[in-house]
């Protein structure tokens, strides 16, 4: 008895002081969560799980050139209207006084001061400059200089890299016995660009094998649509992009400058005209396509009027560098560069008149861009060429819907366009004329088979 009222004793000793420690630290410790998307960054990518891996929130910020307005501690600025050139800039620049604000959801109603804030950068600490906590609401602003500093940064210019990467961790200290509680971890993402010195991309001509390089897109050429232009033959050698072998933040899309040629220039005069204030469009990433772009059109511009167009890369931290060269080695030829919008010239995007796109589904297939380049390269480069794209234009609209609206007819219709699919690919690559000599040859040799075969079976 005495032995089981000792146990017992022990039992409810460990118990009771099991209880104490769960409600102690269920009193002490507080879950965090993000309340709000935070502000003063670049851009931001939200956490998530795929059921397995679960990744951080994570906060970009591009350091490149520098503004001269918009400096309003708030918002990031634009430093891409403060250049006269073509340099790598910002449209969302950091700048050391840019404030960051983060919003986290305690859910401890213990917690009723933010005297206790534990913030550090890779395990430096960071003074915020404030710090506040109402409705279960804690509300941090640091500076990025702050940021920067704690990243070794002076001035968020940096000395021997041109990024750094670590995590951001906020909670709570608890008094007296310097644990610290729940904490909320944020990636954070930096690039720094000098931008006073011009960045530009080797020109990787389409070819086999492609070269390496590691500036992303770096090959295009423009050819016209109505009204608009196409960035036909993008190319992008890396294997791994979007991942950017030069820093740790991947691209993000392409950038397209266009500018409306005036009368007498030359294309060299209008593309040096191109620069960082010039309008532009952005296209994003499809990794399902290849090459992995989502659109590769330049829409609103004005029929009959050429316009040249410069290709750059943007980042996730904002960044826009690696321009297109058309001067010097490993440069473009301006010509590939400009091309005149066209009512009569225009690529077909829209099914309902395109036969080869409601047979193979979609505009974006690669047997329907083989056509289009066909079509722009060897059908408009002729005069005959260009009347049956007109007569094509006006009376395969009310066939193509029926093509797309019916299974069989599209199968029926892919398996008659494969030889001129194959036809269309070898006049672009080789020829027209090596292609119909190869065609005829191929041809005849058939037919002398299948006559040598056909009377063997007579006789």
């Amino acid at each position: 008895m005495g032995l089981y009222s000792r146990h017992s004793s022990v039992v409810k000793s460990i118990s009771v002081l099991f209880a104490i420690t769960s409600l102690w630290c269920g009193n002490s410790f507080a879950t965090i969560t993000l309340s709000a998307n935070p502000t003063g960054l670049s851009s931001f990518v939200p956490g998530a799980t795929d059921g397995t891996t679960t990744t951080k929130p994570t906060i970009y910020a591009g350091f490149a050139g520098t503004c001269s307005t918009g400096m309003d501690n708030i918002s990031p600025c634009n430093s891409c209207v403060s250049t006269t050139g073509l340099f790598p800039c910002n449209p969302q620049n950091v700048y050391p006084g840019l404030i960051l604000r983060i919003q986290l959801a305690v859910s401890n109603s213990s917690v009723t001061t933010a005297t206790d804030v534990f913030l550090e950068y890779d395990k430096a600490t960071v003074v915020p400059d404030t710090a506040t906590y109402s409705g279960n609401i804690l509300t941090l602003e640091i500076p990025w200089s702050k940021i920067c500093a704690a990243a070794g940064w002076n001035n968020c210019i940096p000395t021997t890299t041109n990024s750094f990467s670590g995590s951001l961790v906020a909670g709570f200290t608890n008094i007296g016995t310097g644990a610290t509680s729940d904490t909320f971890t944020f990636n954070v993402q930096t690039r720094y660009m000098d931008g006073t010195v011009a960045s530009t991309y080797p020109d990787c001509d389409i070819g086999d094998p492609l070269p390496a390089t590691t500036v992303g897109f770096c090959h295009f050429k423009a050819y016209p649509g109505d009204g608009k232009l196409y960035a036909d033959e993008l190319t992008v050698p890396e294997t791994g992009y979007p991942s950017s072998p030069v820093s740790s933040i991947d691209y993000s899309g392409i950038i397209f400058y266009f500018l409306e040629q005036t009368a007498g220039e030359t294309n060299t005069d209008t593309l040096n005209r191109i620069n960082n204030t010039t309008p532009y469009t952005t296209i994003g990433i499809n990794t399902r396509l290849k090459p992995p772009a989502g659109d590769n059109r330049i829409t609103g511009l004005k029929n009959e009027t050429p316009y040249c167009l410069i290709m750059a890369n943007k980042d996730q931290s904002g960044i826009i560098s690696n321009y297109t060269s058309y001067s010097g080695l490993n440069s473009q030829d301006p010509a590939a560069l400009c091309a005149t919008p066209s009512k009569v010239v225009g690529l077909l995007d829209d099914k309902s008149c395109f036969i080869a796109t409601a047979a193979f589904g979609s505009d974006m297939a690669p047997e329907v861009q083989s056509f289009r380049d066909f079509r722009n390269k060897v059908l408009f480069s002729t005069e005959w060429g260009t009347h049956f794209v007109r007569f094509y234009y006006k009376h395969s609209p009310k066939y193509a819907q029926i093509i797309a609206q019916n299974n069989t007819a599209r199968l029926f219709i892919r398996g008659l366009l494969w030889p001129l699919l194959v036809f269309a690919k070898l006049s672009v690559a080789i020829g027209t004329l090596l292609t119909c000599l190869l065609t005829i040859s191929f041809a005849t040799g058939f037919i002398w088979l299948f006559r040598r075969y056909h009377k063997r079976g007579l006789a």
